[in-house]
């Protein structure tokens, strides 16, 4: 259902692979920014999720 992946170099993005929904929030580690995603899901379904600004 859902893939969370924290690469820190990498631009912040999500993508649709069938039915999973992947996620990356995209810090950037080296300048100091740390950046998250909040997802709300339940035991169905992911529901929806909002990728945070450092």
């Amino acid at each position: 259902m859902l893939g969370l992946h924290g690469h820190i170099h990498k631009s912040k993005g999500f993508a649709k692979i069938g039915r999973t929904t992947c996620i990356n929030p995209g810090s950037e580690y080296a300048d100091g920014i740390l950046r998250g995603a909040l997802v709300n899901l339940s035991e169905e379904k992911l529901h929806d999720f909002l990728l945070t600004n450092g």
